[in-house]
């Protein structure tokens, strides 16, 4: 039997999901429907890479298959180069975001009567990094001189006594170098500074690296990225709205361009300005965009009693995922095994769709359930680092050291840089342990 053969029959059959429940003329009409609302998606329109060399080059092979941005810095031109310096830059940021969350959690929530004044430092900077500039000065303002932390801490001091929005240009000790297409800054080994974190018989002191350096290398890549000859600024627009920071004012996003879109966080440039719109407007986008974006309508087909199931999501997903290798396979007229590569890549990017739309409804619970199931068996193997650190994001926000942990040293062992985030994620563990005697 052709795999198209077996990948149409799950297709088309109804022992999937709540949400497709059905026989028969049914399930015939609901895979119709998913085939219209898939269409326009890039694993189908793509399925053909002969047609379509600008996306057979190597950097491409990087980016996608070996989730490897930094060796696409090396080989990519145009949109794949000013893609790989994107995907740095998102990475970073949400590195950043985490790294904010889980310092919070040890230095605020869990704060400690033996905590010294310069951990307040790593307080201002990172409700800096989460949007809230008064709870920042509050906390700049008690932080005393100190020759290990005045260095990093005099910059963000000085962009919190202004109106100027994030993220701040800061001039931190690590000096990096004007932001070049294809370049990657060398930043040194950690620590930064060494902070008590224990309790005082135990005179442990423990490695930190700063967060502003994660901030600033966000800021670099995407310098990077808009600076890369062949790509016009403003086409970056829409993806990094898409990783925008916390507290950032939230509209319309811009279309995305088709370098984002391929292999990227949606299936179809309107579910950018689907998620967009969800951020600015609450689950009402879901009804309002599901004839435009296949995202949207994914999510309206997951619901139940007005809400996005997790369970119906993950049939959903699953039955997206087979329909649109099958589609490739017809839109190319054989099977390719990017086919393969294509539906997971997708099938991730809708669970981390679908985890935005339960955001949004007030569903963490389920937000947490689809993010982790965006990295269940093959799936995380094609998962870029940005998708892994969306699932970091939400444990250190909830406080599960453990799991982000977890998750975030294989990419520490590629990206050394990302050991910020990693000495954090020490000091939230360490921190539980000692709530824990």
């Amino acid at each position: 039997m052709r795999r198209r053969d077996v990948l149409a029959g799950l297709v088309a059959g109804g022992a999937v999901g709540p949400a497709w429940a059905g026989t028969g003329r049914e399930d015939r009409a609901q895979a119709a429907a998913l085939a219209a609302a898939l269409a326009g998606s890039w694993p189908i329109r793509y399925a053909n890479l002969a047609a379509h060399p600008e996306y057979g080059l190597s950097a491409w092979v990087s980016l996608l298959r070996e989730r490897d941005a930094r060796a696409a810095l090396g080989s990519g031109h145009g949109g794949a180069l000013a893609r790989a310096h994107a995907e740095l830059a998102a990475s970073y940021r949400l590195a950043a975001i985490a790294t904010a969350h889980a310092l919070l959690s040890v230095f605020d929530t869990q704060r400690a009567s033996t905590d010294p004044v310069g951990s307040l430092h790593l307080v201002a900077v990172s409700r800096a990094i989460l949007g809230d500039r008064a709870a920042a000065r509050a906390a700049a303002a008690q932080v005393t001189p100190d020759p290990a932390i005045d260095p990093w801490h005099a910059p963000w001091r000085a962009w919190l006594a202004t109106d100027a929005p994030f993220p701040p240009t800061l001039a931190l000790p690590v000096a990096l170098p004007p932001p070049t297409p294809r370049g990657s800054p060398e930043v040194g080994p950690l620590p930064h500074y060494t902070l008590p974190l224990a309790p005082p018989a135990d005179d442990l002191a423990r490695p930190f690296g700063d967060p502003g350096l994660l901030v600033a290398l966000a800021s670099w890549h995407e310098a990077a990225a808009r600076a890369v000859p062949e790509v016009e600024a403003g086409q970056l627009d829409g993806w990094f709205a898409l990783y925008a920071w916390p507290g950032a004012p939230t509209g319309a996003v811009p279309a995305l361009a088709e370098f984002c879109v391929y292999g990227g966080p949606v299936l179809a440039a309107a579910d950018g300005s689907f998620l967009g719109a969800l951020a600015a407007e609450g689950p009402g986008a879901v009804d309002t965009w599901a004839d435009r974006s296949p995202l949207a309508w994914l999510a309206r087909s997951a619901r139940v009693d007005g809400v996005v199931e997790a369970g119906a999501a993950d049939a959903v997903t699953r039955r997206a995922a087979a329909h649109l290798e099958s589609a490739a396979e017809d839109a190319a007229g054989r099977w390719e095994g990017y086919h393969s590569l294509f539906a997971d890549l997708a099938a991730g990017a809708v669970l981390r769709g679908l985890a935005r739309v339960a955001a949004a409804e007030g569903q963490p619970e389920v937000e947490g359930a689809l993010l982790l199931a965006s990295l269940e068996g093959r799936w995380i193997r094609v998962t870029a680092p940005s998708g892994v650190l969306r699932q970091v994001v939400y444990d250190c926000a909830h406080e599960n050291g453990g799991r982000a942990a977890g998750l975030a040293w294989p990419l520490v062992e590629a990206d050394p840089t990302l050991g910020v985030l990693r000495a954090a994620l020490d000091a939230l563990q360490l921190r539980a342990s000692f709530g824990s005697r």
